[in-house]
């Protein structure tokens, strides 16, 4: 809907406020019209805005009752998209094995759907799960499937979101070969799209030379990586957001 549109539009420029307040509207809509779909879009979209807000146990309130209207109408699509938000906020509340047996029944529904962009993001987020445990191999595994995935349909915001956090793991494991050559194909990326993060990732390949502290470099590209284009991963469709 229109409304919906605005809380998307204002989601993207970090309004978070003024988008919940749209997505609320479009909510009351949606149930005044009895259309469930854009009812379980529209409490999803608020339970997104809420969660980048910080406020993970409010989000996690919506995206279970984006869950329960998605299961009662049978849209596979929305459950999946539920299910993947869930499992995020879990993972994002520290709540690793809650979060992954989350996002894997979200996997296993894109799957047969044959969601591609869905299938990336949440392999991608599976990836920063099993990361932030310590289990670097599996979160290898993990955004080198979503980046196969990323290229499979040529969506260059999905792609780069894995070559970064790929080249993130390898820089905190010590191959600094494999950090540049990633960071150097996410760069080429952004100096092509004219992406102004271009630049910091231009300064981090050329300090991986430098002795840098290892530990505060990693909590600045935990930081960066995970603002710099998740925006737009989250608003890959049109609006009702949904990831």
């Amino acid at each position: 809907s229109i409304v919906s549109n605005f809380g998307v539009a204002y989601d993207s420029l970090n309004e978070t406020s003024t988008a919940i307040n749209y997505y609320e509207q479009a909510l009351v809509i949606a149930r005044e019209s009895k259309n469930r779909l854009s009812e379980a879009g529209a409490v999803i979209n608020i339970g997104v805005a809420y969660l980048a807000s910080g406020l993970h146990h409010k989000a996690i309130d919506y995206f279970k009752e984006g869950l329960k209207v998605a299961q009662e109408i049978n849209d596979l699509s929305m459950e999946s998209a539920s299910l993947s938000n869930l499992g995020n906020a879990y993972v994002e509340l520290g709540e690793k094995i809650k979060g992954v047996e989350l996002l894997e029944q979200a996997l296993v529904i894109a799957g047969k759907l044959e969601d591609k962009p869905a299938q990336a993001v949440i392999l991608g987020r599976l990836g920063v799960a099993f990361n932030r445990s310590g289990e670097e191999s599996k979160a290898i595994d993990f955004w080198s499937k979503a980046l196969l995935v990323s290229r499979e349909i040529s969506d260059q915001d999905l792609e780069s979101q894995a070559l970064l956090d790929l080249g993130s793991v390898y820089n905190s494991l010590g191959n600094k070969d494999k950090a540049k050559d990633f960071w150097t194909e996410v760069l080429i990326i952004f100096q092509a799209n004219k992406n102004p993060k271009a630049a910091q990732v231009k300064m981090w390949i050329e300090s991986l030379e430098d002795q840098y502290s290892g530990e505060a470099q990693n909590i600045v590209l935990e930081d960066f990586i995970h603002g710099a284009i998740s925006s737009a991963l989250e608003k890959k469709a049109d609006a009702p957001q949904y990831f």
